[in-house]
């Protein structure tokens, strides 16, 4: 056989080939995309939660291994104790050496933790009890039995409460996570 006679074989795809391919890709990532959503939900809901309980156990074992009152509030800058902010802005965890609930560096206070707006859709409000956790130095708190709502960020949307969690922290200092809560939109 001369070159001349070889058989040619193209390679390569043919335009209804590439629909069809494209076609399937389209419908595989449609698919793909919502359930890759509840994951990175899921997973933001995790680290926030995460992020409140051991911010709440540190301040408690801080409390108990100084023989200090360690106080626990919302912060929005950082640096102060805000009444009406929400804890999705952050807060602050400090040793409270006059025990009024509010940093003030003047009074002898001294900043432990700061945490700032964790990001994401998430949020997480004081659903009953005060804005201020006081814990002594035997464990307890202060402000008896808190309960702070941690919002899946498409509560709203889709009613996703059973993501959603409540932290309780209790009058002795215990800390319980229990699933759903009480998230208005």
């Amino acid at each position: 056989m001369t070159p001349s006679q070889r058989i040619r074989f193209q390679s390569g795809l043919t335009i209804p080939e590439l629909m069809i391919g494209l076609l399937l890709f389209a419908i595989v990532s449609s698919l793909a995309v919502p359930s890759f959503q509840n994951v990175m939900r899921k997973n933001e809901m995790k680290a926030q939660l995460g992020l409140v309980t051991s911010s709440l156990a540190y301040a408690r074992s801080e409390a108990v291994s100084r023989q200090k009152q360690i106080s626990v509030c919302a912060s929005t800058a950082g640096a102060v104790c805000d009444a009406g902010a929400t804890w999705s802005s952050g807060w602050l965890v400090f040793v409270d050496e006059n025990e009024d609930g509010s940093f003030d560096t003047d009074d002898g206070d001294e900043l432990l933790k700061v945490v700032g707006r964790a990001g994401g859709q998430s949020t997480l409000e004081v659903e009953s009890g005060g804005n201020t956790l006081r814990f002594t130095p035997e464990g307890e708190n202060l402000a008896g039995e808190v309960k702070l709502a941690l919002c899946a960020g498409d509560v709203g949307v889709n009613g996703d409460a059973i993501r959603s969690r409540t932290v309780t922290v209790s009058a002795v200092g215990s800390t319980r996570v229990a699933r759903g809560a009480d998230c208005v939109d």
